[in-house]
């Protein structure tokens, strides 16, 4: 974890952190780590985002899709916040 422990203020050191844990399936650590950037950093709809995407492959829905509105509260124009604000209703559970 050394990116973010060189600059904490650094949301892409963050993000960078939780998309490898993601994508190598460990979600626990992952979330772990989202929510850590996020007690640093706490109004950066990119770790939010995230964030998001984690909880919702962990089936946290309700939770994945307040971090989502979240994070296009912050940054409205960003089609990647929009677009998979749907994922949890995709899922089915809202």
């Amino acid at each position: 974890m050394r990116g973010p422990e060189l600059k904490p203020e650094r949301s892409l050191a963050w993000n960078n952190m939780i998309t490898l844990l993601e994508n190598t399936g460990n979600l626990a650590q992952a979330e772990a780590i989202g929510r850590e950037a996020l007690e640093l950093i706490a109004n950066d709809p990119s770790v939010m985002f995230s964030l998001a995407n984690v909880l919702g492959k962990s089936q946290k829905y309700k939770e994945s899709e307040a971090l989502f509105l979240e994070a296009m509260k912050a940054n409205p124009d960003s089609a990647s916040y929009r677009g998979n604000v749907a994922v949890p209703y995709d899922a089915g559970d809202t």
